[in-house]
């Protein structure tokens, strides 16, 4: 069964791709990308959340509420990498055993009572580990 839309909910994803590379730190693939991402899965990447697509008259189109629900959670993403960074310059270490936390300057993995820390490039290297935040998240928000 198809989501069928009113174009008022509707934000044209070439507009929510320009949208979305204008927000600090946003990581972005070219329009092009995404739109094959649309045609392949009906789907497509903004930040940590996977938003539906619909194409209508030949061109693709999110959700307004989707997109609004994605820019909210990247924002609140770098909030929460501001508080990770400011905690830990400040002596307070986020995570348990096995935790990899993303900084602004990098970022440390936790084993044991030991920590691994790294700056820039070296951060690259550990990317395509889960970033846990969800702890800082519940902590924030108590």
């Amino acid at each position: 069964m198809m989501n069928v839309m009113i174009n008022d909910d509707l934000l044209t994803l070439k507009e929510a791709v320009r949208q979305y590379k204008q927000e600090e730190r946003a990581v972005s693939n070219s329009y092009d990308w995404y739109r094959k991402q649309a045609g392949k899965s009906g789907k497509v990447w903004m930040g940590d959340i996977n938003i539906s697509t619909v194409k209508q008259n030949g061109i693709w189109h999110v959700s307004r509420n989707d997109f609004s629900r994605a820019i909210n959670s990247h924002r609140g993403s770098i909030r929460c990498v501001k508080q990770v960074t400011e905690d830990y310059e400040n002596g307070i270490i986020h995570g348990q055993d096995g935790d990899t936390i993303k900084t602004e300057w990098g970022g440390y993995k936790i084993h044991k009572e030991f920590r691994f820390a790294w700056i820039g490039e070296a951060a690259q290297a550990l990317e395509q580990e889960p970033i846990k935040l969800e702890l800082l998240e519940e902590a924030l928000v108590a």
